[in-house]
């Protein structure tokens, strides 16, 4: 049997000697094959029942080769790209009238697809002889491959001085590869070689007689009906989607109904694009993802510069559009927190890295570095992740920031890796942190010690720990026999720790000390201290007499983070509190401590009350009525909320917890043990505005009300 007949077994003999004719060896020249193949397309058609692989058994020598979209129309590629069409076993199993029963495939396409498969078929069995190429010897017969590569080396070269025109800044081709010679090539490829190398790049004349990039974006647009065009600018190339009910909206249909046409136009638009006719597209497309990468802050400079430049030869109003397709086409890329990030990854958090971290919250710079490449975060976008997350780069070190100021500080004392004053940690951290929460913080923190008067270090460092003011002069006290001069206390003091003047007379006043004519001794157990017991001095603060005792406390920002604070001797004393004395009061939230040191120049303290308040929703400069329950140690907290329509007693409630006993100038009297002549003057002293106008409105309406009936009963005589 001929070579041609193993090709087309369906074609008898005759047809072979009557239509084409014998040929020698069954060797076709390229000069007759298009007209042969073309027979043999027209007569292959009349067995539109029977399977193309059937038809065509050299199909099958090709079953895992990619069908080659380039060479077929556009039609006939979008119809592969539409009905999955990949190798050329794809086709074996249709019949030609099973192709017939296709949308978007005439008469017209079915002959081409035909006749392809014709040819790729009898290229199994029948040597094709064409022209000589330089790249064979003259006078050989080349394969099957030799055909292939020869045509794949031109069309790359044709393609790849296209791209470098669009694409690239080159001026030759061989500017776009890196190419040694590491061998000496004979003169004659050596010359070859620099001639394809020095090929010119002329950027202007290609781009004059081929397709400008925005004639692809406008042929690609033309497919989509102005509703659908609409959906898919506004759901499917927006970096940040409409919701469907708001396109419904404003296209006056139902948000179902946009979400069928988001599917229906997701798809042409995904199926266009495998035309070959938008390379320039997906060329553009290719350049953005290889300078984007998988993420990208839009922010950055570098961002905004590659973004401006993929739509440098777009007009002005075309420009945004154009920048979202190539955004989707080489995605797609969303908008995730301020990031470009393509749609099969996810932005890396902080805690993918906690591991990296010590204790502290720091790590080396260069591991993050690595970890982050690793992860798909460019060298270009280190520093605006790392602000992202709220890391903190310092020297050759990343820092982990935390909700808590002292937390912060302690990690940039761990970072500096020696002893600093807080003023130095404060003017290293770019935030306004109060002075007075660190110092409360670091007292507290067991990792902490001072060195100094003024430095804190680690305790693991191992370095001498300074033991504070109180124990300083305590300690010279008993080098100088139980008693010492107050002159002479604050010129040691001061030589040894550089402790000031001012500081040593504030803490010779605490309770574990007696200043008396001019000498400062330790206090012993038969000197009790004097506390200050009088509540009429202290603003805010009211006792029933029997169980329960409130006060008034503004809060700021100290108070929101968990500090302490001081609270008056009064109190303190109230509530069992005496100096070297700390006692737990409960609730149900948090435990409360109120405690007053001997060692304290500022007297009694309350412990962090943040948790017993946090469901209040309160804010700075809000007042909570903080009340203890002497009997049973309990303690609560209550939002402060004058509002106009409380009654009077409602406000006195709302202001110190107390009930209503006879009128509110005796309650209040009752509450402070003083007379009423002397409340208004106390109140006044206390500066209890909102207690006084209370108090004279009582007393206004009692007046009103006196006259009142003396005139009713004039009325009545």
């Amino acid at each position: 049997m001929s070579n041609f007949q193993q090709a087309f077994p369906f074609l008898n003999a005759n047809f072979f000697l009557l239509e084409i004719g014998k040929k020698e060896n069954d060797e076709i020249s390229s000069k007759d094959i298009e007209p042969i193949l073309q027979i043999i397309t027209n007569e292959l058609l009349k067995f539109d029942n029977i399977q193309i692989g059937k038809l065509l058994p050299g199909l099958a020598y090709w079953d895992n080769t990619a069908v080659n979209e380039s060479v077929f129309s556009v039609r006939a590629s979008h119809f592969f790209g539409t009905n999955n069409i990949v190798v050329w076993r794809d086709l074996s199993d249709y019949s030609i009238d099973a192709l017939k029963h296709f949308k978007n495939i005439g008469k017209k396409s079915i002959l081409e697809v035909v006749s392809k498969c014709a040819i790729k078929s009898v290229s199994k069995y029948i040597p094709i002889s064409l022209n000589p190429d330089p790249l064979y010897p003259l006078g050989a017969q080349k394969s099957k491959l030799q055909i292939e590569q020869s045509e794949l080396i031109s069309e790359f070269l044709r393609k790849i001085v296209l791209w470098a025109a669009y694409e690239t800044d080159s001026e030759a081709l061989g500017d776009l590869f890196d190419i040694y010679h590491n061998i000496n090539l004979p003169n004659d490829l050596d010359n070859d070689l620099s001639a394809i190398l020095n090929i010119r790049i002329d950027r202007h004349k290609i781009i004059k007689t081929n397709t400008l990039i925005i004639d692809s974006i406008e042929r690609l647009f033309s497919k989509f009906k102005s509703i659908w065009r609409n959906v898919l600018e506004s759901r499917i190339l927006n970096l940040e989607p409409l919701s469907l009910s708001d396109i419904g909206f404003s296209l006056g249909i139902t948000r179902e109904r946009v979400r069928q046409i988001q599917l229906k136009a997701k798809d042409l638009l995904d199926i266009s694009l495998h035309d070959p006719d938008y390379f320039l597209l997906k060329w553009r497309a290719h350049s953005l993802k290889e300078k984007l990468g998988k993420f990208a802050f839009l922010e950055n400079t570098g961002t905004q510069e590659i973004l401006s430049n993929i739509v440098r030869d777009i007009p002005n109003q075309e420009k945004k559009i154009a920048s979202s397709l190539l955004l989707y086409i080489a995605g797609p890329y969303k908008l995730t927190k301020g990031w470009l990030v393509q749609s099969d990854y996810q932005l890396p958090e902080r805690k993918d890295f906690s591991s990296l971290f010590n204790d502290y919250g720091i790590t080396p710079y260069e591991k993050l570095k690595a970890e982050l490449l690793y992860s798909g975060i460019s060298n270009n976008y280190f520093s605006d992740w790392i602000e992202h997350v709220n890391l903190k780069h310092r020297d050759s070190s990343v820092i982990r920031t935390h909700q808590s100021d002292v937390e912060n500080c302690i990690s940039l004392l761990a970072f500096y890796n020696k002893p600093k004053t807080i003023d130095d940690l404060l003017s290293s951290w770019d935030k306004n942190i109060n002075k007075r929460t660190i110092q409360n913080g670091f007292s507290q923190d067991e990792r902490l010690m001072k060195i100094n008067r003024h430095q804190w270090a680690l305790r693991e460092w191992g370095l001498e720990e300074y033991s504070g003011i109180v124990d300083a002069i305590e300690s010279i006290i008993e080098n100088n026999s139980g008693e010492i001069s107050l002159t002479t206390l604050i010129e040691e003091l001061g030589l040894l720790f550089d402790i000031s003047e001012h500081s040593i007379r504030t803490f010779v006043n605490a309770p574990m000390f007696i200043l008396e004519n001019g000498k400062v001794r330790k206090r012993t157990n038969l000197e009790p201290f004097l506390i200050n017991k009088d509540i009429t001095k202290c603003p805010g603060v009211f006792y029933d007499q029997v169980n329960t005792v409130t006060m008034q406390i503004v809060i700021d920002r100290d108070l929101l983070r968990g500090s302490g604070r001081s609270i008056p001797q009064a109190v303190a004393y109230i509530l069992g509190v005496i100096p070297g004395v700390t006692k737990k009061f409960t609730n149900p939230k948090s435990n409360v401590s109120v405690g007053w040191s001997e060692k304290s120049a500022t007297g009694p303290f309350i412990g962090s009350i943040r948790n017993i308040i946090s469901d209040l929703n309160i804010k700075i400069n809000d007042r909570i009525r903080v009340e203890f329950n002497i009997e049973l140690r309990a303690i609560e907290a209550y939002l402060i909320n004058i509002i106009d329509d409380l009654t009077p007693e409602e406000q006195l409630l709302e202001l110190t917890g107390l009930s209503l006993d006879g009128d509110i100038t005796s309650t209040l009297s009752k509450s402070l043990n003083v007379e009423k002549k002397n409340l208004y003057k106390i109140l006044s002293m206390r500066k209890d505005r909102e207690l006084l106008r209370l108090i004279e409105g009582n007393n206004k309406d009692s007046s009103l009300d006196k006259a009142l009936d003396s005139f009713a009963e004039i009325l009545d005589t």
